[in-house]
């Protein structure tokens, strides 16, 4: 069978199947091997982050440069671009830098925090980002000190802002809080997810989570969320998006797709990573997959 002929999807008029999903192209990333931990998109480029301090950016998703990011050998886990212009990066042990240009000068900032800072989110007034030991940090101007405050409890993995509330994921036991203001009280929720939540967004209108069984849980109103529709990962889901009509969901070397995150999802017939998959996001025209051991993968219609 060619290649081709085993592609899902729908026939066009020559009888060629068009697929229905992203397909998938290695890109070279300039991390040598080393973790990536996510890519964000902003401003005309792309900006992947991960192990030893290692930062690279693209106006393409295809060309890397790496870049000097000011953390030194430092792990970066988190890379936000917020519409007030700044990119802000997170990192272990507290640290945090930002840059207007970030294929210029990154510079360390006071997060007033030694925990972890895994991931970080822009809602037009606060920047928020999520920490270890039930911690988070928040400030209005990212170049100024953050304030560090106790949300709830959990070892938050992720934090996202959506149709006026916030929120984070993590912990071992399905951990989720809720905030309408991030300085204020935060509210346990039940992410109906097993073990580990490690991602989470408002995408396409509904709340979308992931954690380590694969499954997914959503929400209309990211307080009450309905758990177990199932992605078909066998792997550790790590990684979810949205674009051009198409939830992902990846775990392992694995994908899955699905055009309505509360129903049915497609496994990928052939796994398209060569190693497990740490992160995904779209940039209005395709997509890019960053995984362990370096790999970057471009995914296009």
């Amino acid at each position: 069978m060619s290649i081709l002929a085993s592609m899902p999807g729908i026939l066009s008029a020559g009888g060629i199947p068009t697929p229905l999903y992203p397909t998938w192209a290695a890109q070279t990333s300039s991390f040598s091997g080393g973790q990536i931990m996510l890519a964000a998109y902003g401003n005309g480029v792309w900006v992947a982050v991960g192990a030893t301090g290692k930062l690279a950016t693209s106006t393409d998703g295809e060309t890397w440069t790496q870049r000097t990011s000011s953390f030194g050998t430092t792990q970066i886990y988190g890379i936000h671009y917020g519409s007030d212009g700044y990119w802000v990066a997170t990192g272990a042990s507290g640290k945090l830098a930002t840059a207007t240009d970030p294929t210029g000068t990154w510079t360390q900032r006071t997060s007033n925090t030694a925990e972890n800072i895994y991931n970080v989110w822009y809602n037009g007034t606060h920047w928020v980002a999520s920490c270890g030991n039930s911690k988070i940090v928040v400030q209005t101007d990212p170049t100024a000190a953050w304030t560090q405050y106790t949300a709830s409890s959990g070892i938050w993995y992720n934090v996202s802002y959506g149709n006026s509330l916030w929120v984070l994921v993590g912990g071992a036991s399905g951990q989720m809080a809720t905030a309408t203001d991030p300085t204020s009280t935060w509210t346990s929720r039940t992410s109906n997810v097993t073990g580990h939540v490690t991602e989470v967004g408002y995408l396409n209108s509904v709340w979308a989570t992931i954690g380590n069984s694969g499954t997914v849980s959503t929400s209309t109103n990211g307080t009450t969320w309905t758990g177990g529709s199932g992605t078909g990962l066998a792997g550790y889901g790590r990684a979810l998006s949205y674009g051009n009509g198409y939830y992902l969901a990846g775990g392992g070397t694995e994908l899955s797709y699905a055009t309505d995150a509360t129903s049915t999802w497609t496994l990928y017939g052939t796994d398209p990573f060569a190693s497990a998959v740490n992160g995904i996001n779209y940039n209005g025209t395709y997509f890019i997959a960053v995984c362990e051991g370096g790999h970057l993968y471009k995914g296009t219609f």
